[in-house]
């Protein structure tokens, strides 16, 4: 595993949840879901997220959120197309997102304004891990999420994209490409 991730990423929380999903895949290039150990993150459970990704359809569905992110956003998403989870402005913002990390695939870490409602926005650090059944395509995503304080700034809050890093599966950092 290169370095360049966990360096990059500020919240130790975030670090315990990428070094599990690296330890997690062992030789895979991609851990699944079934790879991923709850007790090894226990402390870390209540930012983790995640969601199912159907490559025939390219469309994701809640599959799980911890308690600080459901009460965040006040929504259990679980079995819920993402469409129907956020408003068209949120989806339109994270799709791409979630897309790359599925297609490409690659890890994403976001961080700065991570949450909005209307103008006031929440800061913090995102991060964005594939996971594959078979070990190399792509099915799903594991999320982590840490932000700080306000975590009741509204009923209708919603993701947002502030700063964006990209990471290859071994951890190390990716070339800048175009916007998306």
């Amino acid at each position: 595993m290169d370095r360049d991730l966990l360096g990059a990423i500020a919240s130790e929380s975030l670090k315990a949840v990428a070094a599990h999903w690296f330890e997690a895949r062992g030789n895979k290039s991609i851990p699944s879901w079934a790879d991923l150990n709850p007790k090894a993150i226990a402390r870390q459970l209540s930012l983790v997220w995640s969601l199912k990704y159907d490559p025939a359809t390219r469309a994701f569905t809640g599959r799980l959120a911890g308690d600080r992110i459901a009460r965040l956003i006040r929504k259990d998403f679980r079995g819920l197309p993402l469409e129907q989870a956020q408003t068209p402005a949120a989806f339109g913002a994270m799709e791409p997102l979630l897309n790359r990390v599925v297609t490409e695939p690659a890890i994403y870490l976001g961080s700065g304004n991570i949450f909005q409602h209307e103008n006031a926005f929440l800061a913090g650090e995102r991060l964005l891990l594939p996971l594959a059944t078979n070990g190399t395509d792509p099915d799903g995503l594991l999320g982590a999420t840490e932000y700080g304080q306000g975590e009741n700034i509204a009923k209708s809050i919603q993701p947002a994209v502030d700063k964006s890093s990209w990471f290859n599966l071994d951890g190390g950092a990716q070339k800048s490409r175009a916007r998306i």
